[in-house]
């Protein structure tokens, strides 16, 4: 019930709600890994890409064949100035799904791009 209430608050656009439902639903299955991925993206919306980074890294060790969860940890990368490692990340869903156009844009997009913490 948990998960539906995360998905209920996604949609009314309270992300901090979601995340808190998302949280209790993972107290209940630590392996579950729609919780994970789902509040990763709650994370992602509230502008905590740090923290949505842990969730998806979580949700890939329990899917590790699971392509939208190393897209969006590509994402989270990202909006981090994280771009060597998102574009890492973009090519292993791109490796699992190879007509995934978002995680090719993504690539494309982050490819090349010096990373904002380093500089390089």
């Amino acid at each position: 019930p948990e998960l539906w209430r995360g998905l209920t608050y996604m949609e009314l656009g309270r992300p901090r709600d979601a995340i808190v439902a998302y949280s209790a639903a993972i107290q209940r299955d630590r392996k579950l890994m729609a919780g994970y991925l789902n509040r990763g993206l709650a994370y992602l919306v509230a502008g905590e890409p740090d923290k949505a980074e842990t969730d998806f890294e979580l949700a890939i060790r329990h899917a590790p064949d699971d392509a939208r969860a190393w897209f969006n940890r590509g994402v989270a990368q990202a909006r981090q100035g994280e771009f060597a490692d998102a574009a890492s990340s973009f090519e292993a869903a791109l490796y699992l799904q190879p007509t995934f156009t978002a995680a090719r844009r993504n690539l494309e997009a982050v490819r090349g791009r010096p990373n904002r913490a380093t500089g390089g």
